[in-house]
């Protein structure tokens, strides 16, 4: 719960900035939160740098799937091997930070159901959002 704590801190801290939707603003100051305790987590760097390609891949207004293939991410990350990329995602997944919404051929996209409702298949990263938003 360090990392409950530590949000809380930088949140007060940059809510002063306010140049930011308050949506973005939450997860990136959640990212950096994560980051700086990190240890606390048996994080190493490549975990976090893997975490922020995928925030990167995030479209502001479009919710908090990240629809990228993993190529794109090893790519975005620096040229990382495609199973070091696998390894840090489980390790976010075991942790509950993302969840995995997969479809059935295992591609990420966002389509609508006959009754308009929006589904997404990719890498949720709204446990992560729900973090700060029940503090």
């Amino acid at each position: 719960m360090a990392f409950t704590k530590l949000s809380i801190e930088a949140a007060g801290a940059d809510a002063t900035r306010g140049s930011f939707p308050p949506s973005e603003t939450d997860v990136w100051t959640i990212f950096r939160a994560l980051r700086d305790a990190r240890s606390v987590f048996g994080l190493r760097p490549g975990h976090i740098q893997t975490l922020q390609a995928m925030l990167s891949f995030l479209k502001p207004g479009h919710g908090e799937t990240v629809f990228a293939s993993n190529n794109s991410l090893c790519q975005r990350v620096g040229g990382i091997d495609e199973r070091t990329l696998r390894r840090h995602i489980n390790r976010f997944v075991e942790l509950g930070f993302i969840k995995r919404n997969d479809s059935s051929n295992r591609k990420r996209y966002r389509v609508r159901s006959s009754g308009g409702e929006c589904i997404s298949y990719g890498l949720s990263l709204t446990p992560c959002s729900n973090v700060r938003a029940s503090l």
